[in-house]
């Protein structure tokens, strides 16, 4: 069972709502029970991370594939009109 964020608001006011522990038993106890709802939590904020990590990745990927695409755009023109001048290759061909 994983905890939302929008019902922490609930978990919270549960556990706010507990009697104040009187020994330090009881505070051990109390630390030890608590310690899954922790764990959870960090969960969530890992898998936040990671969602933003990916992301900024993907972002990242498209802006190169973009200045790829028109890094392609910019020579294939100087390609296709200098090349057989360069090579004396006749690209259109002769009927």
């Amino acid at each position: 069972m994983y905890i939302l964020p929008s019902d922490c608001a609930l978990y919270l006011s549960i556990v706010v709502n507990i009697p104040q522990p009187t020994s330090l038993i009881v505070l051990a106890k109390l630390w030890f029970l608590t310690m899954a709802l922790l764990c959870r939590f960090s969960t969530a904020i890992t898998w936040f991370s990671l969602t933003i990590l990916r992301d900024s990745l993907w972002r990242k990927s498209s802006r190169h594939l973009a200045i790829l695409e028109r890094t392609a755009t910019l020579i294939w023109p100087w390609l296709y009109f200098y090349f057989p001048f360069v090579y004396g290759i006749s690209v259109v061909e002769d009927a």
